[in-house]
């Protein structure tokens, strides 16, 4: 992956490769996620994804997100709309919780404090269901297929969503991303156009 976007001449940004400051760069920069839903690959359960995000002056401006093993290719962006495997999908049309699926999930840097608590439990407890599929990114394109109608997770990192973000925002999904610490963490929701964030 590092060796095909190297010739773009644009700096890669990742969990494995993170020696600059993103928020300062004013050329693009890729995101890269070669294994998002690592423990899933392993073990080879459910989903898991390579993500790549297009980033400038901290905007997402284009996602791909290939899954595996399905081997489907989704990718959009903002002003590119949001397509899977080239055919054009949108967001589900739920409009009340007590139908609606959440996806989330808890990353291994989850610190179980009483107020990660209180916020998780106030969140799910309005969805019909709740799901977690071990892999952000695959969450994220699940919601922006309409599979899902909503996706909250607290001390997420960067390179797990911004990918599936970018799809996400071409298929027209709301979302509220908040930075939460400086190695790149952030409390993120996201939803289709009905559901309030």
């Amino acid at each position: 992956i590092y060796k095909k976007l190297k010739k773009y001449g644009f700096k890669i940004f990742s969990e494995e490769s993170r020696k600059f400051d993103i928020s300062k760069e004013k050329d693009y920069v890729w995101i890269v996620d070669p294994v998002d839903g690592t423990f899933n690959y392993v073990r080879n359960i459910n989903s898991c994804a390579i993500s790549l995000a297009l980033y400038k002056e901290n905007k997402i401006i284009f996602g791909v997100v290939g899954l595996y093993p399905s081997m489907d290719i989704y990718f959009g962006g903002k002003k590119y709309g949001a397509y899977k495997n080239n055919k054009k999908i949108q967001l589900s049309k739920t409009k009340i919780y007590r139908n609606a699926v959440l996806a989330t999930g808890f990353p291994s840097n989850s610190k179980f404090t009483p107020l990660y608590k209180k916020n998780f439990f106030n969140i799910i407890k309005k969805f019909a269901k709740i799901r977690m599929i071990g892999s952000a990114a695959s969450s994220l394109v699940f919601l922006a297929d309409g599979f899902i109608d909503q996706y909250y997770e607290q001390n997420i990192k960067l390179w797990d969503v911004a990918g599936g973000l970018a799809i996400c925002e071409g298929a027209g999904a709301k979302f509220k991303l908040d930075k939460i610490d400086k190695n790149y963490s952030y409390n993120l929701k996201v939803s289709n156009k009905f559901l309030s964030i």
